[in-house]
């Protein structure tokens, strides 16, 4: 049930992530006298109460002994190296990609804005879908897709030189943060239950690793070409491409249809 429930999680925050870039479209079309601190104290204050609430809400499930020490254990190497790949490969995507649109072609926020709604639109349809390919075609076959097509979409981004071919590219390479979710499927498969929580925080430090490092050496090969920044990307979408022919392949298997409708 894993990739089906993610899945329905992500798409809800693409709804959610559709509202917040009309809202900033709204706001930057009509508005352009607001400072940005004021919206950055509005976001923030949404967000604190948000948390709030999720801190205080009874949830009623029993939790069984896990380990809560973030741990590295070898057998869980694959995963590790998955991670700071996918952590390298998000910075290009958020930092140079976005970059590129606003210092090189001169996106306004409404426009950026209107490719971040375009972007979670897809989402919210797709992220299901990409849920039921990982039951069907396993996690391999599905995070071989995206680091495949990562290779095209980053050299696409170091050689196009059109806006809107840019533009389409950004969105295509949005769809691609839906196959991620096959990441964490895996780990769920290979971990013993009580380490999870250790491993997916180990991941997920190892993920933020990549992303203080890569906007720093990205940035200083962007001073020399912004292509290289991107060349980078394909790099680092290879490297992920090698590992995962070291991942275990799905076996057949008899499953009914699971509804997550509740």
């Amino acid at each position: 049930e894993a990739p089906l429930v993610l899945g329905a999680f992500k798409s809800y925050a693409a709804l959610v992530n559709v509202l917040i870039g009309i809202s900033i479209f709204l706001v930057m079309r009509f508005t352009t006298d607001l400072p940005l601190n004021t919206l950055y104290f509005i976001s923030g204050s949404i967000t604190i109460i948000a948390g709030i609430y999720s801190l205080v809400r009874k949830v009623n499930f029993v939790e069984k002994p896990k380990k809560k020490k973030i741990i590295f254990r070898k057998k869980y190497l694959l995963y590790y190296l998955l991670s700071l790949f996918s952590g390298a490969r998000r910075q290009i995507f958020v930092v140079f990609a976005v970059f590129l649109l606003v210092e090189r072609y001169h996106y306004p926020i409404e426009y950026i804005a209107i490719l971040f709604v375009i972007n979670n639109v897809i989402a919210y349809y797709l992220n299901p879908l990409v849920a039921r390919s990982i039951n069907r075609f396993g996690e391999k076959k599905v995070l071989r897709v995206e680091y495949f097509s990562m290779i095209f979409v980053f050299l696409g981004y170091a050689l196009i030189d059109d806006k809107w071919l840019v533009a389409g590219l950004y969105i295509f390479d949005h769809i691609f943060f839906a196959f991620a979710m096959a990441l964490n499927t895996y780990m769920q498969k290979i971990a013993e239950p009580e380490d999870i929580p250790a491993t997916v925080s180990a991941g997920f430090t190892i993920n933020h690793v990549s992303a203080i490092l890569v906007p720093i050496f990205g940035g200083f090969l962007w001073l020399i070409d912004p292509k290289y920044a991107f060349f980078a990307g394909i790099v680092f979408a290879v490297c992920s491409l090698i590992l995962t022919t070291f991942m275990p392949s799905k076996k057949p298997l008899d499953f009914k249809e699971i509804s997550i409708d509740k």
